[in-house]
């Protein structure tokens, strides 16, 4: 499905790169260890907030720091684990905000 997607992306707003289309299709055929799809899994909850914070920390509060490092593979596992852990905690304030707002809402309209 991921790849239809992709080809219908490419032939109809011809935005995405053939190389684009042919590293996803490549990354998707290769072979993963079980291990390696369960922290993919796990990373992919917590996803969106990682992308959305990712750019606040690199950009803005420690643009010095990060890129100061120096070797790209370090900058990305820092960033990783501080986006991660970052996004942990967004879920969580996220997830009590939003029940308290169901009860908030049941005792005011239903």
């Amino acid at each position: 499905d991921v790849i239809k997607v992709m080809w219908v992306s490419l032939l109809a707003r011809r935005k995405v790169s053939f190389y684009t289309f042919l590293f996803i299709v490549l990354v998707l055929m290769m072979k993963r260890g079980a291990m390696t799809d369960k922290i993919l899994a796990h990373l992919g909850k917590y996803s969106m907030e990682m992308w959305l914070i990712h750019t606040w920390f690199c950009y803005y509060l420690f643009r010095g720091f990060f890129y100061g490092l120096h070797y790209p593979l370090l900058i990305y596992a820092l960033l990783l684990a501080v986006t991660y852990a970052s996004a942990v905690m967004v879920k969580a304030l996220g997830d009590r905000v939003i029940e308290r707002m169901g009860g908030l809402y049941k005792r005011l309209f239903i």
